[in-house]
């Protein structure tokens, strides 16, 4: 991963859909996932509920 807990990395990401709701964006820290209290949120390489991290290109330089 990118980054770490304490260069101030934003994470963006879908919670998904439960029940009847479509799921939300959430725009949060990465340390706030590496220490939220449930593991299934933490965006670790064993997590099966994690599945990488994407760059926007859109963020790319044009250089």
């Amino acid at each position: 991963m990118r980054g770490g807990a304490e260069d101030g990395s934003i994470l963006v990401y879908h919670t998904g859909p439960s029940g009847k709701s479509p799921g939300e964006m959430r725009r949060v820290s990465l340390s706030q996932l590496l220490q939220h209290p449930s593991p299934r949120w933490r965006p670790v390489a064993g997590n099966s509920n994690f599945l990488g991290v994407y760059r926007w290109n859109i963020l790319k330089d044009a250089n």
